[in-house]
C-alpha cells in the first residue's frame, strides 16, 4: 500500500508470475459493504529482473472516505488459452487517512513507524534472528498498529541481487506489514543498480509522484527524480533521494532542492492541518561515524551543505530521520553543527534521529557489526555506542498539535532504548 497526495486515494501495488490484462482489486469500506472492482495496469518487469516475477500491478482506489476500515484482494483474471481462472490474494484490512479539515479529525493522533537498513535475511531464520522485521509485524497486527511505516532506504541487501530474486523474498516478507499500512519509502544507495538505474526500486514502490517516480523507465527521464511528499494525518512527511548529491546527473541536486524549498513553505502554511513536518532521507547529515565520513559528506557533500541545512532551520522541520549508518543516534536540536538547545521545547533547529540498524544481511544474530565508539561532538545527544548493536527500529507518535513522541525500539526484546518528546507550543509561523 502507498498514500497519495490526497487522503482519499491509496495504490495498491502487487504482482505475479502470471500475466493478466484485466488485474483488478475488489474492496468494500467496512465488512457490511458490497463489493466493488477498480480496474488496475499492468507492467512488464522482464529489464533487469532476469530470474524476479516479471509482472507487476498497480491499481488506484479512490473516492474512500476519511478514516474507515477498507477490505480488499488483489486479483487478476488468468488466461490459459482454454479457461479463464480468478486468482485472488488473501483478503487484507487498512485504515484510510483523515481528512484533517473534518470536524474532530485534528486531534486525531498519527501512529508511524520508522526503520531503515533492513535486510531480508538469509534464510526464515536468518529473517526472525537477524531483523526488526517480526517486531514490526506484531507492532502492526497485534499492537497499537500504525498510520504508515517509513523505511529510510538500504532494502533487502539488495532488491536487484540474484536477478531480483532476493526482491521477491523481501517483498514476500514484508506483505504482512506493507499489505496493511502505508509502506513510505525512499531510495538508498543499495538501491541505486550498477547501471546507475534504481530500477528494482522504482518498479516495486510507488510514491506520491513529483517527477517520475514510479513510471516505466525513459532516457529522456533522470532515474534519480524520487522524491515526494504526503501528509499522514497530522504529519506531512517530504521524502528525499539523497544520492541525487552524490554523482547524479548536472541539475538534479539543484532540482530537488528547489522542490524541496518549495514543498515546506506549502507545508508552513497547511500547519493547522499538519502542524508537524518531518523529512526522510538516506545518508544522514549528522552521524557519529568513526571515519568523520558525516563531516566531510553527510547528506549533500559539501556544495549544498550550507543551503540544505538553513533551509531546514528556516522552514522549521521539526525532524530528520535517516539510516545508512547501522546504529541509532539522536541529536540534540542542531543547525550548521551547533547546538540551538540542550532540550526539545520550541527550539526551531530540527531533530536528526539515525535509524540504521533495522538489521542488513552482513550483520550476525540480530547485532550490527558496525564500531561506533564514542559521539563526534556535542550535538550527540544519545548514541548507542559499542562495537555491536542490537536490530532496532523507531515509533512516532503526533499526540496533537504541540506534543510529539519519539521512541526507540530493541527489535529483539521490544524494550525501548530511548524516548523523548518534542514540544512545540510556542510556534513562529
Amino acid at each position: 500500500l502507498a498514500a497519495t497526495k490526497s487522503f482519499d486515494k491509496v495504490v495498491v501495488a502487487y504482482a505475479s508470475k502470471v500475466r493478466s490484462d484485466t488485474p483488478f482489486v475488489a474492496y468494500r469500506i467496512d465488512s457490511a459493504d458490497e463489493w466493488r472492482q477498480v480496474r488496475g495496469t499492468w507492467l512488464s518487469f522482464e529489464q533487469d529482473n532476469p530470474n524476479g516475477v516479471p509482472n507487476l500491478y498497480r491499481a488506484t482506489l479512490s473516492g474512500l472516505p476519511s478514516k474507515r476500515k477498507v477490505h480488499y484482494k488483489a486479483c487478476i483474471n488468468a488466461d490459459d488459452g482454454n479457461n479463464i481462472d480468478l486468482l485472488c490474494s488473501e483478503e487484507y484490512t487498512f485504515t484510510t487517512l483523515g481528512n484533517m479539515a473534518s470536524p474532530g479529525h485534528s486531534s486525531t493522533p498519527t501512529r508511524i513507524l520508522f526503520v531503515a537498513d533492513l535486510g531480508s535475511g538469509i534464510n526464515s531464520i536468518g529473517q526472525e534472528l537477524m531483523t526488526a522485521l517480526p517486531s514490526l509485524e506484531k507492532e502492526v497486527l497485534f499492537g497499537s498498529g500504525a498510520d504508515a511505516v517509513f523505511h529510510m532506504g538500504d532494502m533487502a541487501y539488495d532488491l536487484h541481487s540474484d536477478g531480483g530474486a532476493r526482491g521477491d523474498l523481501f517483498m514476500r516478507r514484508l506483505e504482512p506489514v506493507s499489505a496493511r499500512t502505508f509502506y513510505q519509502t525512499v531510495p538508498g544507495n543499495h538501491e541505486r543498480m550498477a547501471n546507475d538505474t534504481f530500477a528494482q526500486y522504482q518498479a516495486r514502490f510507488h510514491m506520491p509522484a513529483e517527477s517520475n517516480q514510479g513510471a516505466t523507465r525513459s532516457s529522456e527521464t533522470s532515474p534519480f527524480k524520487l522524491w515526494w511528499s504526503a501528509d499522514i494525518n497530522g504529519v506531512h512527511v517530504a521524502g528525499l533521494n539523497t544520492e541525487v548529491f552524490h554523482n547524479a546527473s548536472e541539475g538534479v541536486a539543484e532540482e530537488m532542492m528547489a522542490w524541496l524549498r518549495q514543498d515546506l513553505i506549502t507545508a508552513n502554511r497547511r500547519r493547522h492541518l499538519q502542524p508537524w513536518v518531518v523529512l526522510l532521507g538516506h545518508r544522514p547529515s549528522y552521524c557519529s561515524e568513526p571515519d568523520g565520513w558525516c563531516k566531510r559528506m553527510g547528506t549533500t557533500g559539501p556544495a549544498f551543505r550550507d543551503e540544505f541545512e538553513s533551509l531546514l532551520y528556516e522552514q522549521q522541520v521539526d525532524l530528520a530521520l535517516w539510516g545508512h549508518q547501522h546504529v541509532y543516534e539522536r541529536s540534540w536540536p542542531v543547525f550548521n553543527r551547533t547546538v540551538a538547545a540542550k532540550h526539545y521545547h520550541n527550539s526551531a533547529a530540527p531533530v536528526h534521529i539515525v535509524t540504521g540498524a533495522g538489521g542488513n544481511t552482513d550483520d550476525f544474530m540480530a547485532m550490527s557489526m558496525e564500531a561506533v565508539l564514542q559521539p563526534d561532538g556535542e550535538w550527540s545527544a544519545f548514541l548507542d555506542a559499542g562495537r555491536v548493536h542490537f536490530c532496532s527500529y523507531g515509533r512516532l507518535l503526533a499526540a496533537n498539535s504541540t506534543h510529539l513522541q519519539v521512541e526507540q525500539v530493541n527489535g529483539i526484546t521490544g524494550s525501548i532504548m530511548d524516548e523523548f518528546w518534542i514540544v512545540k507550543d510556542k510556534r513562529k509561523i
